[in-house]
């Protein structure tokens, strides 16, 4: 290596230590440019770095509340399909079913006028509340005999694996935020819609048309008017939203028990799972949870009048 070339080396390592010493430290500004290549990450970019700032770590015994409201309607699914078990199998008479009608009607709606604290109640809203129910019943009466043989074509097999699959669909698709209390307005038209199609052509395999509008008209009780009470109890009280699905549990595992005693052992399996096994899952989860915020989010406009 000639003298030039070692010269010349030396004068460019200068240079670059200079540089070094004479660069600027690095601004979050995009209008000036700056010493560093567009790609350049700062020392000071994760200063701001802020993880799971607005996570809720839930206990077990908050997820295990909460699941109850999905075991009572498993549950009330579970009882309407025995009900019309009962009746297709003709082990059911027509004076308990009826029975069984009525007091659903009456104490049903006394206990969600206490749960929900109607004060205000008087006989004219009374009034208004029977008569719905006598013209929702009357409809109900009138098309018994079209939706009894709606489905006399189709084969048994066929009836049983779509209304299997309805009452799926009605248990994933249920608005269970609002049965929890944690809103005010029941919305779940595509889980209520399944419900009641395959209460419908459930229905339509029984031998009259009394039977189905009784069995029709007890669909509608479980599946359309029920939530309105259980959410009322939930948000009343948590000792009594307990007992009742201690009680829901305990009814339709008495029932199923003298029909087949397999499906009570995978009913109180999956009883288990629901109130035990999946809150002891989501919480071991909860430590897999990371949500990062930093200053690179975009801006969240705050509402001033809250």
């Amino acid at each position: 290596m000639t003298e030039i070339e070692t010269q010349t080396k030396l004068q460019k390592h200068g240079k670059e230590e200079t540089n070094k010493k004479t660069k600027k430290p690095w601004r979050k500004i995009l209008y000036i440019q700056q010493d560093y290549p567009d790609n350049h990450t700062d020392k000071s970019f994760l200063e701001f770095l802020v993880l799971n700032a607005t996570s809720i770590k839930r206990n077990f015994s908050e997820l295990a509340l909460d699941a109850t409201s999905i075991t009572q309607e498993v549950s009330i699914v579970a009882l309407f399909l025995i009900i019309f078990n009962q009746s297709y199998n003709n082990t059911l008479s027509l004076v308990h079913f009826i029975s069984i009608n009525l007091i659903l009607i009456v104490l049903g709606y006394l206990l969600f006028i206490f749960f929900t604290h109607e004060v205000a109640i008087t006989w004219w809203r009374i009034f208004n509340h029977l008569k719905t129910f006598i013209i929702l019943f009357l409809t109900l009466f009138s098309l018994s005999p079209v939706l009894r043989t709606l489905t006399k074509s189709i084969s048994n097999d066929t009836i049983w694996a779509l209304a299997i699959f309805l009452f799926f669909l009605h248990l994933f698709f249920q608005d269970y935020d609002y049965l929890n209390g944690f809103k005010e307005r029941f919305f779940a038209p595509f889980s209520l819609n399944a419900a009641i199609f395959g209460s419908v052509i459930l229905a339509s395999r029984l031998n009259s048309n009394f039977l189905v509008f009784i069995l029709l008209a007890f669909s509608f009780q479980v599946f359309a008017l029920s939530p309105l009470l259980r959410h009322s109890i939930k948000k009343s009280s948590n000792e009594v939203q307990i007992l009742s699905t201690v009680l829901l549990f305990t009814l339709t595992f008495g029932l199923i028990v003298p029909i087949n005693r397999l499906s009570a052992i995978i009913y109180v399996f999956l009883v288990a799972c629901i109130n035990f096994g999946f809150p002891l899952v989501l919480m071991d989860a909860q430590k897999w949870k990371f949500f990062i915020q930093g200053p690179w989010d975009c801006a969240v406009v705050q509402n001033t009048h809250d």
